[in-house]
């Protein structure tokens, strides 16, 4: 049997940023490791709700945590 599209997660493990969040979402990843982009800023929240707000301007919220 193979797979279809939605049985298949995509994670991107690394370099994943506010400004390329979304254009990787785009590319079909649907799920992010994201360490230094949050980690490395003094405002860990802001970092992903800001990652978050990028990923809702293209994709269903159900879809974003």
């Amino acid at each position: 049997m193979t797979p279809r599209a939605a049985d298949i997660r995509l994670e991107v493990d690394g370099g994943i940023k506010i400004e390329n969040i979304r254009s990787v979402a785009a590319a079909g990843a649907d799920t992010f490791v994201a360490g230094s982009a949050i980690f490395g800023c003094a405002d860990y929240q802001a970092v992903i709700d800001a990652m978050r707000y990028e990923l809702r301007r293209s994709s269903p919220a159900s879809k974003v945590a």
